[in-house]
């Protein structure tokens, strides 16, 4: 049975020999020769490739020291490869690495993950419980491929949300950003919140590459505030379905939301335009921006 392992630097020489290997090996079948070279390079970028790579939740399935395949999905909820040697098809590899995947992007409480499939893996992924949303034919250093957006439903995500807010409009995409937000209180009863020019929000944010809930709140806290921090208990997962404040877009954030305790300041904050302020419970349930962010202070206001 294969081992799966996240990505490392030093993996690089190898997933690239086995994508270029694998693409002109096994999609010969429904793309010519143009195609296979504009879409496997036999020089790749490998700075673009690195990351890429590592700024997604990407995993390798590893077989007596040879690296038999290797997958890689976004926080967003988007399976952006997945890749098997090409001696190694049909053995249940790529099952193993998109079974991790789909894990790891329910655990995010996202309830689908979306993928783009060639003609040639359309059926793998069909197999898994993915349906086709659009054909399309895609332009990629000259060539022209056809492939399908693809997407499967994920209910052990979706049930990991205690509170939506908002329905999804029909026919619209969202950009799913999950993240991870503290809450904490002071010796007065006061919460902490950052100011910013857009109003006030619990302080956190989204995740980045393949942190946990916990080096999220870490690191937003340094940033944010220049504190450390200690998280506690989880709170609850809220959900919304709205417009970014900055440009209008369709956005989709899922918090996780936790009890902290602020340690000792570290460094001076590192975002500008966020100001660390305290205020009153019954001020966070009229100033704070966000609906979902006010219920988890309700809820958190139980545990206080």
């Amino acid at each position: 049975m294969p081992q799966i392992r996240p990505v490392q630097e030093n993996d690089l020489y190898d997933i690239l020999n086995l994508f270029y290997r694998t693409v002109h090996a096994v999609n010969r079948a429904h793309y010519n020769e143009e195609q296979l070279c504009a879409w496997a390079p036999y020089c790749a970028d490998q700075s673009v490739w690195l990351q890429s790579l590592l700024s997604h939740r990407a995993y390798l399935a590893v077989q007596e020291d040879k690296i038999v395949g290797f997958g890689d999905c976004d926080n967003s909820g988007y399976l952006d490869r997945l890749y098997c040697a090409f001696d190694f098809q049909g053995k249940g590899i790529g099952s193993l690495i998109a079974q991790r995947l789909e894990q790891e992007t329910a655990a995010l409480g996202l309830g689908t993950i979306r993928t783009e499939a060639s003609i040639t893996a359309r059926p793998f992924f069909e197999a898994r419980g993915y349906r086709v949303i659009q054909e399309q034919r895609k332009p990629l250093r000259g060539q022209i491929f056809l492939n399908y957006k693809m997407e499967k439903e994920l209910p052990e995500g979706s049930s990991l949300v205690d509170k939506t807010f908002g329905k999804p409009e029909k026919g619209v995409f969202y950009e799913h950003r999950p993240g991870a937000y503290g809450i904490v209180r002071n010796s007065q009863g006061e919460l902490g919140v950052v100011k910013t020019p857009r109003g006030y929000f619990l302080i956190g944010g989204g995740f980045e590459a393949a942190e946990t809930a916990q080096d999220c709140l870490k690191r937003e806290f340094l940033e944010e505030t220049g504190y450390n921090v200690t998280v506690r208990e989880k709170i609850c997962v809220t959900a919304s379905y709205t417009k970014t404040l900055k440009d209008g877009r369709p956005f989709h954030p899922i918090a996780h939301c936790y009890l902290c305790s602020m340690d000792s300041p570290k460094q001076p904050p590192a975002e500008k335009g966020h100001t660390l302020v305290w205020i009153s419970p019954k001020q966070a349930d009229s100033l704070l921006i966000s609906e979902h962010q006010r219920y988890a202070v309700r809820q958190a206001l139980r545990w206080l």
